[in-house]
């Protein structure tokens, strides 16, 4: 985390004339950073880097500055309380952001455009934003975005309650994931892990021969979890090794397996390599996209391997400009990449956790 921190700090990368003031993009990092260090435990970090950004944000007297970083300084408390990752925001923010004023220099419309595309490009804002085409982000930014099968809604209650309050739940809910999706199941093997429970964990893990590759997606992830934590590298491999057979998968679930198999000690050199500037192809967002999913492999890879995906990738950050999303407000690319990397080094260190407190916390990679 420090090593992006010195990023942005003292880190030489292209700038063009329409960017943001740099201190502004750089305040706005400072703060996702804190959100990162918050959840380490590492608070006076935390509180360290989000003193320097307010400072310098505040006086700008500026409706989209103080709406973020409120915002921004949410998400950090919670962090900091050891509250999930994935709790959603106050109403008074989106409320403020419906009646959101002119900002310096630019429109409402735009004011609000701007908010919607840092919520939109990162992660931590709003890790539960269902960005469907009627959502309140779908209609501003005219995408589509594939979601994640939702599964049993029961479930997904639980995993985000702290253990105390999840517990007497844990037996029956987990059983009645077990009869149902492998998506349903593997939440039942995660939720079984992170409060403890080993001996649910192995009547839970997710027959994945039958999944499509969105719930092939999801079901990994979280049983991936649930096995490293509990230490089960023979269930997993054999849980690997039973993956459907297809002649392609998307790039980003390609590489989860992958990295998997990294943890396992199956060569991860691939992945490692993939992260270098040299290999990086496409215009700047596909970059970016490629950026964060090779920061999400690194978090299955276990520390070494991890490690140096994640350094490799920290390369990349001379080649970061605002070809896209400029705004006057902050470099929207800078902020997507940083939180990758952020998000990379977090995660990879609460994976390895034996803490059933910051396990509850969560994930978003």
């Amino acid at each position: 985390m420090e090593s992006v921190a010195n990023l942005i700090a003292t880190g030489d990368r292209q700038r063009t004339p329409l960017e943001a003031r740099p201190e502004l993009t750089d305040s706005y990092a400072r703060l996702i950073l804190a959100i990162g260090f918050a959840r380490l435990g590492a608070v006076a970090r935390a509180r360290e880097l989000e003193d320097a950004a307010v400072a310098t944000l505040a006086p700008f007297n500026d409706a989209v500055h103080d709406l973020l970083t409120r915002w921004l300084r949410f998400r950090i408390e919670e962090a900091t309380c050891g509250r999930t990752c994935r709790s959603d925001a106050p109403a008074q923010f989106t409320t403020t952001l419906a009646n959101l004023e002119r900002a310096r220099r630019i429109s409402r419309r735009q004011s609000q455009y701007t908010v919607w595309r840092l919520l939109d490009q990162t992660r931590q804002l709003e890790p539960n934003a269902r960005r469907e085409t009627t959502s309140p982000l779908a209609l501003w930014m005219g995408g589509v975005r594939e979601l994640e099968p939702v599964g049993d809604d029961a479930l997904l209650a639980l995993a985000a309650l702290p253990t105390e309050l999840a517990f007497p739940d844990l037996a029956a809910a987990t059983a009645e994931a077990a009869r149902g999706t492998p998506v349903t199941a593997a939440r039942g093997c995660y939720v079984a892990a992170r409060d403890g429970f080993t001996e649910l964990v192995v009547d839970r893990i997710p027959a994945l021969t039958s999944c499509t590759d969105p719930e092939l997606a999801v079901a990994l992830r979280y049983a991936v979890r649930a096995l490293v934590w509990c230490e089960m590298r023979v269930e997993l491999e054999a849980m690997l090794a039973a993956l459907p057979a297809v002649v392609e998968r998307p790039r980003s679930l390609q590489r989860i397996i992958d990295a998997t198999g990294a943890y396992l000690g199956k060569p991860g050199g691939d992945l490692v390599a993939a992260a270098h500037p040299d290999v990086a192809r496409g215009v700047l967002p596909e970059r970016l996209t490629d950026t964060r999913e090779l920061a999400a492999a690194a978090t299955y890879a276990g520390p070494e391997v991890g490690g140096e995906i994640l350094r490799a990738l920290a390369t990349r950050f001379h080649d970061v400009t605002d070809s896209y999303g400029t705004n006057s407000h902050f470099c929207l690319s800078v902020l997507e990449f940083v939180e990758s990397l952020a998000l990379g080094h977090t995660e990879l260190a609460l994976a390895g956790t034996d803490s059933i407190g910051v396990r509850a916390t969560g994930f978003i990679f």
